[in-house]
């Protein structure tokens, strides 16, 4: 779908055109220039005077409905008309797959990837706005969707080791900047083979899936929990800057897991291994490294535990 999205002064009219979009700047063949020029027709002040029916659709309107409106009215942001006019400034008049959401007439939110140009007199002062819109919701959706994906786990939900590790970096730089310390705590579940042999994969995968459930309920939204693979976990604690205050949050996470499992006769713990920036690791992958050490220490000594390395 080609379309219009006029956006100076507080109204304008639109319409809509079927038909592949002309690259900004290209004038149109002969045949189209008429209905190309007529796209986005935009008069600063005024309401909207004629619309082609793809457009009226897409509002949600009837067509003769569509008479009248003003469509700086329908940015789905506060700042979408003052946005578009800006990136038109700043690209020379001129914006190419320029994305915008929009807002129906019921509230609901759309996408418009616009190709547009300031329409100029003879004096080269604009004096309104033309051009070509698609609609690219589906689009959006599927890349963000895929973009959710490449930085969570498929299972859980949660954020993957590398989207952990991404934000492990960003962690390490603002506290470096503000001269603070944070905590990292390294989780491997307890007792997590057995339910896999007794039980099978299936009851496996849904244990996996309820402590994570637990884990991101009982911690912060501030903080980021991640499944770094198989039955261990992470969680970056951000604030929080002495080991005691690190260690009360992995025994409250201890606790959690240990809860009972629903419909399973046995249960699942956690040894957690703590790290603290900058004291256990300058870089990420010291203080994973550390964690990690201090994790298998809690095993070595019982598990169902937390511990720091000892210094």
């Amino acid at each position: 779908m080609a379309g219009v999205l006029p956006a100076r002064g507080r109204g304008g009219d639109a319409a809509q055109h079927a038909g592949p979009a002309p690259p900004v700047g290209v004038r149109p063949p002969r045949h189209r220039r008429q209905s190309a020029r007529r796209l986005l027709p935009h008069r600063p002040r005024r309401p909207c005077r004629h619309g082609l029916p793809q457009f009226a659709r897409e509002f949600g309107f009837d067509q003769r409905e569509v008479l009248g409106i003003q469509i700086a009215d329908y940015y789905a942001e506060p700042d979408g008309r003052s946005a578009f006019l800006a990136a038109l400034e700043r690209n020379g008049g001129q914006v190419r797959q320029y994305e915008v959401p929009m807002r129906r007439r019921d509230g609901t939110v759309f996408w418009l990837s616009v190709n547009a140009v300031f329409r100029r007199d003879d004096g080269g002062r604009p004096i309104g706005i033309e051009g070509i819109a698609r609609n690219i919701t589906e689009q959006r959706a599927t890349s963000e969707r895929l973009r959710h994906l490449a930085g969570h786990d498929a299972l859980t939900g949660l954020c993957n080791r590398l989207l952990f590790e991404d934000r492990l970096d960003h962690a390490i730089a603002r506290a470096r900047r503000d001269n603070r310390s944070f905590a990292l705590l390294f989780l491997d579940l307890d007792g997590f083979k057995e339910i896999n042999d007794s039980h099978g994969h299936h009851a496996g995968d849904a244990t996996l899936t309820l402590v994570a459930e637990r884990l991101a309920a009982a911690l912060r939204d501030s903080d980021t929990v991640a499944r770094m693979g198989g039955d261990e976990f992470a969680a970056l604690l951000e604030g929080i800057g002495s080991a005691d205050d690190a260690l009360t949050v992995a025994q409250k996470l201890i606790e959690t897991v240990r809860a009972p499992l629903p419909d399973l006769p046995c249960r699942v713990s956690t040894s957690v291994g703590v790290a603290l920036f900058p004291r256990d690791g300058a870089d990420s992958d010291a203080l994973l490294r550390s964690a990690d050490q201090a994790m298998y220490r809690a095993k070595r000594l019982g598990k169902n535990r937390c511990e720091v390395n000892p210094y």
